[in-house]
C-alpha cells in the first residue's frame, strides 16, 4: 500500500460535516481499503475484478443475459468473462434445458471451491478493515441492500427508457 491509496482525512474532524458526506468519505475510505486489499490478495489468479464478481454472482447456473442484467454489464462483456472463466477452469457454459436456444453458466468444482474461498476471504476482509461487530455488519448489509437496490432500480429505469 502507497501513500497514494489512504485515505488522510481523520474522522474525528469531520463532525460538522452533514451525515450524507460522512457517509460518502466513509464508503470511499472503505472501498479504497479494500481495493488494496483485494489486489494483495489476488495478485496472480489472472482474473480481473469483473470477473471476481461474475464468480460471486454464480452461486447458481445461471444465462448470460440474466448475468449481464444483474453485474450491470453489456452482454458481450459477460460473454468475455464467461470465456475467461472457462479458460480457466472455472466455469462451463451448458444449454439450457427449459429453452434449448439460451446457454447456462455454471461453476465446476474447482470454480465452486475458488468461489468459497473468496467469500471467506471476503468476509474477513470486512472484518478486519471495519471493526465492525456482527449485529453492525448486519446492519450495514442492510443499508447497503437498500443502497443497491435504488441505484440498480434507478439506472435499470434510466436504461430501459433508451
Amino acid at each position: 500500500m502507497n501513500c497514494d491509496t489512504v485515505p488522510t482525512t481523520d474522522p474525528n474532524n469531520d463532525g460538522a460535516l452533514p451525515p450524507e458526506v460522512r457517509a460518502l468519505l466513509g464508503v470511499y475510505a472503505l472501498h479504497t481499503r479494500v481495493r488494496v486489499a483485494i489486489e494483495d490478495l489476488s495478485q496472480n489468479d489472472g482474473l480481473t475484478d469483473q470477473a471476481r464478481h461474475l464468480l460471486v454472482q454464480l452461486d447458481k447456473p445461471r444465462r448470460l443475459g440474466d448475468l449481464a442484467r444483474i453485474t450491470n454489464s453489456l452482454p458481450s462483456s459477460v460473454t468475455a468473462l464467461a470465456d475467461l472463466l472457462e479458460s480457466k477452469g472455472l466455469a462451463q457454459r451448458h444449454r439450457d434445458e427449459r429453452d434449448r436456444r439460451a446457454f447456462l453458466l455454471s461453476l465446476t468444482p474447482y470454480g465452486i471451491d475458488l468461489r468459497s474461498k473468496m467469500l471467506q476471504q471476503a468476509s474477513e476482509l470486512f472484518q478486519t478493515v471495519t471493526g465492525l461487530n456482527d449485529a453492525q455488519t448486519r446492519t450495514f448489509a442492510e443499508l447497503s441492500d437498500i443502497v443497491r437496490k435504488t441505484i440498480y432500480d434507478t439506472t435499470f429505469q434510466e436504461t430501459s427508457k433508451c
